[in-house]
């Protein structure tokens, strides 16, 4: 298998974890430069097996990964890992649901965009200036104040918001976004799915938007795949996944979607 023209990553795999079989099987998705797909599953469907496949981030000791990754061309499964790193968080980032987990507790936020920075760029550059400039993007503040502060100081929006300036600081082709929004309330969900859609305007970055969220992918994204026992059972662009699901299993997840109804009088 090899990369289609127009696209920006082909995956097609499958992923056996040691003692469990299969969690991918024979998965077939595919994102085109600038586009937002979600991938939508309830939980055990193998969604964050995904991501982390794409990353390289399974422990080849307990999964097995068969098949190909194709982005910008090159299959990521046969890259050394010297070589996967120079991608990883540069021109492929990642981020996860749980923010404040993510975030060293120990280091102030300053460190840790300066260190997300100097892991690519080297100590050259004026760092300060982009990780302000990505922070500034994110909604957050520049100041040398924000800077000093440690996670804790944190609420778990802003958390998030500071995971994914540190996801752009390098201007990454593909984004992606494993439940980002999950541990939110409504009003920060909003929030942060009207920033994805910034960021996807302002740079032009691809995003993968991995959630069991229908409403919320279906509010942000381009494209719609329904994951399903470790399989892609249906893509649709995000309306018609709503108004004609062919799938069955589509068809369950609309049909378990609360609907609201006034209270009675």
């Amino acid at each position: 298998m090899t990369a289609e023209s127009g696209e920006l990553l082909r995956a097609r795999v499958s992923v056996d974890y040691e003692g469990r079989g299969a969690v991918l099987r024979d998965l077939d998705l595919r994102v085109a430069p600038g586009e937002i797909v979600g991938l939508a599953g309830q939980s055990g469907s193998g969604k964050s097996t995904l991501a982390l496949a794409l990353m390289g981030l399974l422990d080849p000791r307990r999964a097995a990964v068969r098949g190909a990754i194709h982005f910008r061309g090159r299959d990521l499964l046969t890259l050394p890992e010297r070589e996967f790193r120079s991608l990883r968080g540069k021109e492929i980032a990642f981020v996860l649901q749980s923010a404040l987990a993510s975030l060293n507790p120990a280091m102030r936020i300053g460190a840790q965009l300066r260190e997300a920075w100097e892991v690519h760029r080297g100590r050259g550059g004026d760092w300060k200036a982009e990780a302000g400039a990505a922070l500034e993007a994110v909604s957050l503040p520049r100041d040398d104040a924000f800077f000093r502060r440690f996670p804790k100081d944190l609420s778990v929006g802003m958390a998030q918001r500071v995971l994914i300036a540190m996801a752009v600081l390098h201007r990454p082709a593909l984004l992606i976004a494993d439940e980002p929004t999950s541990a939110l309330d409504v009003i920060t969900q909003a929030e942060i799915l009207k920033l994805f859609r910034g960021l996807n305007a302002a740079y032009g970055t691809a995003v993968l938007f991995i959630t069991h969220d229908l409403p919320s992918a279906a509010s942000l994204c381009h494209r719609i795949a329904v994951l399903h026992e470790g399989r892609i059972v249906e893509t649709a662009a995000a309306p018609e996944i709503f108004e004609r699901p062919r799938h069955p299993y589509t068809k369950r997840l609309i049909e378990a979607l609360p609907r609201w109804e006034p209270a009675p009088a």
